[in-house]
This record gives C-alpha cells, structure tokens and sequence, in this order.
C-alpha cells in the first residue's frame, strides 16, 4: 500500500477499494486493531527514523548529532506539540528543520501520527530514543546471562 499524500487531512486512497480516507482516519483504524497487552511497567523504547528525527526537532538541532538524541525522553505531549507544529507547516517548510529532514520530510508526519496513535492506545507517557537501531537492542537482549 502506498499513500497518494502524507499531510494529514489529504486524502488518501486504498489502491484496491478507492476508498478515501484521511492518513489519520487509516492510521487510526488500523492502530485500533492490534489486539495484544502490554504490562504496565512496560518502557517503550523508539530506534531510528521517526524518533531519532523527532528527538533531533525537539532538540531544535539543524545537524543531527547521534550523541545528543541517544537517550533523550520525549514526552507524549512532545509529540503531540511537534506533531501540531508540523501540521502547519509546508513540506518546503520542513525540509528547512534540518539536515536530518532529507528523504524524511514527506513521511515524518504519518510516522508521528502512527508513533501518536499507538502510545495514546496503549497508555504509554514517553518514549526513549535509541540511535543504535534494532540490531543492537537484539545484540543487547542476546548476550545477557
């Protein structure tokens, strides 16, 4: 599947049905179909693209700097101001955020909005950023005794 936009309120349309929604609506919809638990002290841990760029623009940073966004907390209010602030803005406008921004731009939105929906689902009040990707975290997990 592939969106004609990113930019929420655009339409967007499922390839098979022509069915329009908004990126948002889809989003939405979908997130409220997983069905598993998660426990309460659970600690929700983001790697690489959406987060690292959310923690760079919370930052204010216009070079990304791994040392700066590893382990920064961002709050679920965070993410709902950013997320505001990114709604209004063009995606010129983004772009001028920082370097981080290239090949990003079009899809931070809907990221957020995905990374959004899901903490708000499952109650989660921050999240932590990892720059060490997946990989690392499955290293981690592997080698404790």
């Amino acid at each position: 599947m592939s969106f004609s936009t990113t930019l929420p309120g655009q339409p967007f349309r499922y390839p098979t049905t022509g069915n329009s929604h908004t990126v948002e609506e889809f989003i939405k919809e979908n997130i409220s179909r997983i069905d598993f638990e998660i426990r309460e002290d659970t600690k929700l841990i983001g790697v690489a693209g959406t987060i690292t760029t959310l923690a760079a623009i919370k930052l204010k940073l216009k070079e990304f700097d791994r040392n700066k966004v590893d382990g920064l907390i961002i709050s679920f209010e965070d993410i709902i101001n950013i997320l505001d602030d990114m709604s209004k803005r063009t995606l010129d406008e983004l772009y001028t955020f920082g370097n981080y921004m290239e090949g990003r731009a079009d899809i931070i939105i809907p990221g957020t909005l995905i990374l959004n929906n899901f903490m708000e689902k499952f109650n989660f009040v921050e999240i932590k950023v990892s720059s060490k990707g997946l990989r690392y975290g499955i290293f981690l997990r592997e080698c404790v005794v």
